[in-house]
């Protein structure tokens, strides 16, 4: 049997356990989540989230550590209980502070994928996967038919009849996948899942859980600190700042049109510098001043306003290095290249550019090497000179 033939045989099974809800596989109102200081002040972990989730769709919580996407997570999965909110699965309530409903983890109809993988050693391959299953009290046979479905989607048929010491950190990881996989109804939710395993296992991984869940359909959750992780999987990304949504939208809009200063400086290298507006000008331009001198660009947020504080960000892909002797005219600065850095397909250029103090751009490493030395300068096109609010 081929993998397209194991997947489809899979999707079959893990569709036919689907919740009877429609719509949204996943629905948070207002969920808030505190914890104690030893003074007993209380601090908010998770401060009023919503979020939809579709059926079939992948989200992405993205944020640095202690954020509250790990304790968002745990919410939804029902290991820790909301302080306020609503928690949908499937269109069953599960959580409700109102309402005072708290179903147990096991009654949330989702599987989780942890990141330490959570095998059982004594148990064999087989029975790590099946255990959710028996739990359920699924019968014999319909359990072999399930379990061995799913082990031959995620590539480990062959590994039934061993125990968990006996394989390899991305082969466990395969098996946590799969015990997820067959005990969902149709939501799976990530903790940092591949955060054990070396790059080139990570990179592989990334492509199996992502063209499985397009294959089956099912509908996840993902918590990460990686962002080419994010944006490799995600079909949505929650960029998560102190318990909040910073924003919440595609990987290609996060990156490109990020919704204030602290999404912009936590996706991707940005090169900044601090201003002020000194005048709106049409179809979203401004113009700052800056210790740079004058740089004009467009409003990353609608609500700026003359005199207010802002930060003018430039991503360094978007940046041109020109000869002392080309001019542009607009957005130009003096740029004493400091190092070159290849990072593959690309080569970074690192240095300072007046008024700037540190800079980046990076080009295609097709693209002829600016000579280290070489007078130089940076060149940021209108378009592509951010403005947020400090």
């Amino acid at each position: 049997m081929n993998m397209l033939d194991a997947e489809t045989r899979a999707a079959r099974v893990f569709s036919s356990n689907k919740g009877t809800g429609t719509g949204d596989a996943l629905k948070l109102r207002g969920i808030q989540k505190y914890f104690k200081r030893r003074d007993g002040t209380r601090v908010p972990a998770v401060d009023g989230i919503d979020l939809c989730v579709a059926q079939g769709e992948f989200v992405v919580l993205l944020g640095p550590s202690g954020c509250g996407k790990t304790t968002l997570l745990r919410c939804i999965a029902g290991l820790e209980s909301p302080d306020q909110g609503v928690i949908t699965i499937h269109g069953e309530e599960h959580y409700s502070s109102a309402d005072n409903v708290d179903s147990s983890p096991d009654r949330r109809k989702l599987g989780m994928v942890f990141q330490s993988y959570a095998l059982w050693p004594h148990m064999k391959v087989f029975t790590n996967v099946a255990y959710p299953l028996q739990v359920k009290k699924v019968p014999r046979a319909e359990i072999r038919e399930r379990v061995m479905n799913v082990m031959r989607t995620v590539g480990v048929e062959d590994l039934a009849e061993q125990f968990p010491g006996q394989l390899s950190g991305g082969q466990q990881q395969r098996v946590a996948l799969a015990r997820a996989l067959v005990s969902s109804d149709g939501l799976l939710l990530f903790d940092e899942p591949l955060s054990n395993v070396d790059a080139k296992v990570r990179e592989q991984l990334r492509f199996e859980i992502r063209r499985m869940q397009q294959q089956i359909g099912f509908a996840a959750i993902y918590v990460t600190h990686d962002q080419d992780e994010a944006m490799e999987l995600a079909d949505r990304i929650a960029v998560l700042n102190k318990g909040r949504v910073a924003q919440l939208d595609s990987p290609q809009n996060i990156y490109d049109k990020p919704a204030d200063r602290y999404v912009a400086k936590f996706i991707g290298a940005a090169n900044e510098v601090m201003g002020r507006i000194v005048t709106l000008g049409p179809g979203g331009s401004a113009t700052v001043s800056t210790d740079a001198g004058p740089i004009t660009g467009v409003l990353g947020q609608d609500d700026l306003a003359v005199g207010e504080e802002v930060s003018v960000i430039a991503r360094p892909e978007k940046c041109r290095l020109l000869s002392a002797t080309t001019s542009t005219g607009i957005n130009e600065w003096a740029f004493e290249q400091a190092t070159s850095l290849f990072v593959g397909a690309n080569r970074r250029v690192v240095g300072r550019a007046v008024g700037w103090g540190n800079a980046q751009v990076q080009f295609s490493s097709r693209e002829e090497q600016p000579v280290l030395g070489t007078s130089m300068r940076l060149h940021v096109p209108v378009e592509f000179a951010r403005i947020y609010r400090k």
